[in-house]
Order: C-alpha cells, then sequence, then structure tokens
C-alpha cells in the first residue's frame, strides 16, 4: 500500500506545530494527571493542529486526502515523541 503524502499539508501542520508549541509549551501537548503531566500525548491536541492546517488548504480550493491526514497525524506524533524524549533526557529520566 502506497502513501499519499500532501507536502502543503505537512508544511503547514509542522508550522502550526512550531507556533503553538512556542506559545503554550510542550507540556500543553501532553496527558494530564492532576497538575502533573503525563510522557504521553494527547491525542485531541494534535488533532486540533491536523484540524486547523487541514481546514487552511481547504480554504486554499484545494481538497484533502484522508490518508495524507493519517500521515501527517503521524509525522506529527513523530515530532512530539522526539521533543518529549529530548525533554526527558534534558530532566534526567
Amino acid at each position: 500500500m502506497t502513501d499519499v503524502i500532501d507536502l502543503s499539508l505537512l508544511q503547514e501542520s509542522r508550522k502550526l506545530l512550531r507556533s503553538m508549541l512556542d506559545r503554550r509549551g510542550l507540556t500543553w501537548f501532553l496527558d494530564k494527571e492532576g497538575q502533573r503531566p503525563l510522557f504521553s500525548i494527547e491525542a485531541s491536541r494534535l488533532e486540533q493542529v491536523l484540524k486547523s492546517s487541514a481546514a487552511k488548504i481547504e480554504r486554499k480550493g484545494r481538497t484533502v486526502h484522508p490518508r495524507a491526514m493519517e500521515h501527517c497525524r503521524n509525522e506529527l506524533r513523530r515530532e512530539l515523541i522526539r521533543r518529549v524524549t529530548e525533554a526527558m533526557m534534558r530532566v534526567g529520566y
């Protein structure tokens, strides 16, 4: 099975992800247990970034393929996992 990759969706999603990370920080994307963040990604926050990026692409008159959305979701998760891992290593986990 081949992957459908929409480079404009991927670029827009990464740009929005960086913007959200700068504004809200990494902990905004993490699940919480009481006041403490867990080291797992909250799916609803990731979906928010993905849907906002897709909406921006669709406002330009292009449709977004569902498999392209899935590929982009996986790429964003990888980026967040990488950042969480780096943060864990900095604090000594």
